[in-house]
């Protein structure tokens, strides 16, 4: 397996991450959809939000603003997120905010992430 020298895996922990990184999630197979909106559905007993809304609606849709990631995170958790939320979101910096903080709480990115300030 590979290891990153210990050195640049200390410069990967200090590396903040921010809104504006991209952020690159590939698409599940179909499989891997319906398993999981089977258990976000029953075990984490959350409701869907309806389909992708039209791209003018981006800031209003739970799935797209972040704040559907965040109900999935404070539910698998158990605990609810404390710090960098923009409820509702304003704009695209603070949805991208909601979801980083989301994806920061479940402890999946590989940098450590602090909240703007201005959100």
């Amino acid at each position: 397996s590979f290891h990153l020298p210990i050195h640049a895996a200390a410069a990967a922990a200090t590396t903040l991450v921010s809104p504006e990184d991209p952020l690159h999630i590939p698409r599940p197979f179909s499989w891997q959809e319906d398993e999981t909106r089977e258990w976000i559905l029953h075990d984490l007993n959350l409701p869907l939000p309806s389909i992708l809304p039209p791209q003018k609606a981006y800031l209003e849709h739970p799935m797209t603003n972040g704040l559907f990631l965040i109900a999935v995170a404070e539910a698998v958790t158990h605990c609810t997120i404390q710090v960098g939320l923009a409820i509702p979101p304003r704009d695209i910096k603070s949805a991208r905010a909601n979801m980083v903080a989301a994806l920061d709480h479940l402890g999946m990115l590989n940098r450590r992430w602090e909240a703007p300030w201005d959100l």
